[in-house]
């Protein structure tokens, strides 16, 4: 077991660096330490016999002095630095106070570490501006990381793994907790049925195009076909009704899936199939027979409302209680990942959510909140640790491969996901992915999703 550190922290945002604290060295790095506050210090110290790590804790200080204001915008030093420290340079950007001065202690981190996990964790830097997208998200180019070209890097990661070659450097006798790479596949079902709502002149249009742009006789006379049977109420070959496949292929790599539904319609983007259909009723019987995971897409107009996210939970609760009384909703994800920092987290929180995954960016794959890790939200308005989780979301299926976005081709789709992965490898982290099974509807799509599962 390891023995107990002490660290002390001055009281500017002492709640804030006990929340990343408790994140950083107890849940990630799986040390024992106590807390002191002092209204005398001034960097953050880790102390044990005689030896001292302190840590610049600048950031903190202007964060406390003018909280939630754009003020501090113009005093923050972010930028991209050689690091030296023991001996090891280090290319990163981070919170650098502008008077780095050495402090008395037998290692000194001169920048803001713990504050720099904070804003990324936090995501402080989006109360601090409305300049978002047409669907009220925030923006990429909005975000410091986005700012520096450097979303694909965690740099949450890179930050704990300084602190700790600093920690081990003077207390080699400690133990790093043990993580293992995960994957979490996850899958929003917007769309439980490509023939839902499609009328004739619908199919016809779409068998027109695949003999005129596709050049495809078989395709388009299957898919007449598959929707008269579906007319017919008759079992069909639907491309969108592959939630079994999807499970067949997770449980061959060991996997378990998470499929999250709209139980309510809340505005024409949310595009609705009722819970009650057959279909969908097929659907979360066999993902409740296998041990895959049902969870929460909350409506287009949900993410700033309790009462329109309280409605649509309560309605897929009593759903599945239908099915399986012990069945259990903990976790989802927002759809169009319309998320407002200060306030969707804490209705999910009220409404006894136990984890979100809608942090990341629909434009980009990458690291929104800089980290492959899971961690405890944070209350910005009431400043205080929320007892949902985050579990960011690193990779999704349009933002490869729609013209809307990064408009990839395949292999060049492949190969910038497999750098995701790499890094979450490298941190021993969680590679979160969203796949539609809207897009699982071509054998380029199947082939892509696979491959990536597997890089």
């Amino acid at each position: 077991m390891n023995p107990i550190l002490q660290i002390n922290i001055s009281k500017h945002c002492a709640v804030e660096k006990r929340y990343i604290i408790d994140w950083v060295l107890g849940e990630v790095l799986g040390l024992k330490y106590i807390i002191e506050e002092s209204e005398i210090q001034s960097s953050t110290e880790i102390i044990r016999g005689n030896k001292t790590l302190s840590i610049c804790s600048f950031l903190f200080d202007k964060l406390d002095s003018s909280w939630g204001s754009e003020i501090i915008l113009e005093d923050l030093n972010w930028k991209t630095d050689n690091i030296n420290i023991l001996g090891t340079f280090e290319s990163i950007s981070i919170f650098t106070p502008k008077d780095r001065q050495r402090r008395d202690s037998n290692i000194h981190i001169p920048y803001d570490i713990l504050g720099s996990i904070f804003w990324f964790l936090s995501r402080y830097e989006e109360i601090l501006t409305d300049d978002n997208d047409k669907h009220d998200r925030f923006k990429l180019t909005n975000a410091l990381n986005g700012q520096n070209g450097m979303i694909m890097r965690p740099f949450v990661n890179e930050y704990i793994d300084i602190l700790w070659k600093c920690i081990s450097r003077l207390w080699p006798d400690l133990i790093r907790k043990n993580r293992e790479f995960t994957i979490y596949p996850s899958h929003d079902i917007d769309h439980p049925s490509f023939y839902w709502q499609k009328g004739l002149v619908d199919i016809f249009k779409s068998c027109a195009k695949d003999l005129i742009v596709f050049k495809n006789a078989v395709k388009a006379t299957d898919k007449f076909i598959n929707w008269m049977k579906y007319s017919l109420a008759l079992p069909s070959n639907d491309v969108y009704d592959n939630c079994d496949w999807i499970m067949d292929q997770s449980e061959k790599r060991g996997l378990i899936s998470s499929f999250y539904y709209i139980p309510i319609q809340t505005h024409a983007f949310d595009p609705f199939m009722p819970l009650e259909h057959r279909i969908v009723q097929n659907q979360l019987k066999s993902i409740l027979k296998r041990g895959h995971i049902i969870g929460y897409h909350p409506g287009y107009e949900s993410y700033q409302s309790k009462q329109v996210m309280n409605e649509g939970l309560a309605k897929l609760k009593s759903t599945l209680k239908s099915i399986e009384p012990n069945a259990k909703i903990i976790g989802g994800r927002q759809h169009v990942l319309r998320y407002r920092t200060s306030i969707t987290e804490r209705i999910l929180d009220d409404l006894g959510h136990v984890y979100d995954s809608t942090l990341g960016y629909a434009e980009h794959i990458g690291f929104r909140c800089g980290t492959c890790y899971e961690y405890p939200m944070y209350d910005l308005i009431n400043r205080k640790k929320l007892r949902i989780r985050q579990r960011p979301l690193l990779l999704m299926d349009v933002s490869l491969i729609s013209n809307r976005y990064m408009s990839l081709n395949y292999e060049d789709a492949y190969n910038e996901a497999s750098k995701i992965v790499f890094e979450c490898k490298k941190y021993n982290g969680d590679f979160t992915i969203l796949w539609h099974n809207s897009e699982l509807d071509t054998n380029e799509k199947t082939d892509l999703y696979l491959s990536i599962l597997d890089a």
